[in-house]
């Protein structure tokens, strides 16, 4: 049995054109990067939105459920969130729902077909599971926020250009999965048993709603 190479080459034989541009109207810029610990994610927040960058988050530990828009979604380790400009969203807080994240925000997008500040069309969704993506993403976002957080020499160019690497990621990962365009808050078979446990209840009292 032959032993693997221990040299190997991965040459690129496609000539490469990238979707972000130099010059013209696509010229992403890199807003920031956060880091957000377990014990910070159970701070009350608000509905907000971001009308002018779209948010990349990277769900790394935890699970918790978000409001995104009117709908519930439940969120765990190894999620990525993508909140094109103007998607309004909150984070659900709680001690039992600590989650550990990234962020990084970008703007200046001007994505083929899509409008300003969308990464990805709007009736895609919002959470993406990322499977075998995730080492590859969490390094991406570890290594931009750890070089800005230490002010290291050249961070924001280096961080620049990490950054279209990542969307490239993210888009990858993005066009891999197919999920449900919305998740309502209860499934219609838990919708009805509530239904059948409030109509026992009036009837019989609480003694017989189960």
């Amino acid at each position: 049995m032959s032993k693997p190479s221990l040299n190997v080459q991965c040459f690129v034989e496609k000539e490469v054109k990238t979707i972000f541009r130099d010059s013209g109207e696509n010229h992403p810029k890199l807003l920031y990067v956060s880091e957000i610990r377990p014990d910070a994610s159970t701070h009350p927040r608000v509905m907000h939105a971001h009308e002018d960058f779209v948010e990349l988050i990277l769900i790394c530990s935890g699970s918790s459920e978000y409001l995104i828009h009117d709908k519930k979604v439940v969120i765990q380790a190894g999620d990525l969130l993508v909140y094109n400009a103007g998607v309004v969203y909150d984070e659900i807080s709680g001690p039992d729902m600590e989650v550990g994240s990234y962020c990084v925000a970008v703007g200046g997008l001007h994505m083929p077909g899509l409008r300003e500040n969308a990464l990805i069309p709007d009736d895609a969704g919002y959470v993406f599971p990322t499977g075998k993506y995730f080492n590859d993403l969490k390094a991406l976002f570890e290594m931009m926020f750890r070089n800005l957080a230490a002010g290291e020499p050249q961070a924001e160019l280096f961080c620049s250009t990490l950054m279209h690497a990542l969307l490239v990621a993210v888009l990858t990962v993005t066009d891999s999965v197919n999920i449900p365009k919305e998740k309502p808050v209860d499934e219609p078979h838990i919708l009805g048993r509530r239904i059948k446990r409030v109509y026992r209840q009036a009837l019989y009292g609480a003694d017989h709603a189960a």
